[in-house]
């Protein structure tokens, strides 16, 4: 076998060094050499140009592991070398996220937002957040590492459109990502919120110490992000956990494709409030929370709603549980988190009456903080001077 060169073995050790202070600095030469099983000489190069290039910093000085003789210089990972921001396009309201490159929080910003105003008008407030929050974070744009932005949808880049999100007009031609490189030189990603919101989770929240998790988000749509061994499952065009599409009733077999799917039309939260209003001839709109009350207070009408919303959550689940065998369920979104709280023990119950392996049965932690978390998460992910997974 041939010997590594020079030049790479220097870049290896050099990554070594960092990946190894970034998780479990500050640590002295001597701690690194040993931790590492690499030479004094080579720990002491490497430092020291790791040192010249921003990438560590000496935070003074301390005793080495063994505790005895001098005190030693202490090296740590420069986590403000860059930042990231992540971005969350949600119904109501937009959130951005600026952290230093060990997900530290530097600032944040929410905006209000409405997808019934349009794609243009979401675009838009994405834009602004993100420079409002550089700015509240008094960093300069140049060192902005990477920028992940959470959508709704999934984004075909073989036809350079945006899809699944049928409740956003005009939304199918816009290159967000395109339009933010014409404002700032950054790596840019975009994802799925959903699917962000299943890697907030294992990151920061419910889901730490999962390796098989389902993350579900019923709200205006519903969706769910699946991580498979510790990995994001996104499946052959990047719609894997798209369970609005799932269909829960033989009568959905004979209709035609469009693009709000069969489960959204029983039991997303457009579809609670427009059956309510039907059912009562009410024009004033319903909010998941007045559902419930009324259904506890005995209103018929509401009961049977929310029996309903159960029925098909539970029978959701149970599909998913069948295919997948998770080892925990995370509810999110406006409707799931009140039926999640409300109601989990019954759900539980019937998805124990029809498995053999029931999972672990939470309500996100994170709430609607989820998905700018994992937004965060990717970036950090992706930045190229960061070497440990966020999961």
């Amino acid at each position: 076998m041939k010997a590594a060169k020079p030049e790479l073995m220097s870049k290896l050790n050099k990554d070594a060094i960092l990946y190894l202070l970034r998780n479990e600095g500050p640590l002295s030469r001597a701690d690194i050499a040993r931790k590492l099983n690499m030479s004094f000489p080579a720990v002491s190069s490497n430092v020291k140009s790791l040192l010249e290039s921003g990438f560590i910093v000496k935070i003074g000085e301390g005793e080495g592991s063994s505790g005895l003789g001098r005190k030693s210089t202490l090296f740590a990972f420069n986590a403000k070398r860059g930042y990231v921001i992540g971005i969350d396009a949600g119904r109501s309201q937009i959130r951005a996220l600026c952290s230093d490159l060990l997900g530290e929080p530097v600032a944040s910003v929410k905006k209000d937002n409405d997808f019934e105003k349009g794609g243009e008008y979401l675009y838009q407030q994405i834009e602004s957040a993100l420079l409002e929050v550089i700015e509240k974070s008094n960093i300069s744009k140049e060192n902005i590492e990477c920028i992940c932005i959470g959508l709704p949808g999934i984004r075909d880049e073989d036809k350079k459109i945006n899809r699944l999100a049928p409740f956003i007009d005009n939304w199918e031609n816009i290159d967000v990502a395109e339009r933010i490189r014409e404002k700032i030189n950054s790596e840019i990603i975009i994802d799925n919120g959903v699917n962000l919101g299943a890697i907030g989770e294992k990151w920061k929240g419910a889901a730490q110490g999962y390796q098989n998790i389902v993350y579900i988000n019923l709200g205006v749509g519903i969706g769910a992000g699946i991580i498979i061994n510790n990995e994001l499952y996104r499946g052959k065009n990047n719609a894997a956990g798209e369970i609005g599409y799932m269909t829960l009733d033989k009568h959905f077999l004979r209709k035609r494709y469009k693009e709000e799917g069969s489960m959204e039309e029983l039991i997303s939260v457009p579809s609670l409030n427009n059956t309510m209003k039907f059912l009562t001839k009410r024009t004033q709109d319903f909010s998941m929370e007045e559902i419930i009350k009324l259904a506890e207070s005995d209103n018929l009408i509401a009961k049977g709603v929310i029996y309903e919303s159960l029925v098909y959550l539970s029978m959701a689940i149970t599909n998913i549980v069948a295919v997948l065998n998770p080892e925990l369920i995370v509810i999110a979104g406006r409707a799931g988190k009140v039926l999640a709280e409300k109601y989990g023990d019954l759900i539980i119950k019937y998805i124990s009456a029809n498995v053999p392996f029931v999972p672990d049965f939470v309500v996100s932690k994170l709430g609607d903080d989820a998905s700018v978390i994992g937004a965060v998460g990717v970036a950090i992910r992706h930045t190229k001077n960061n070497y440990k997974s966020y999961i």
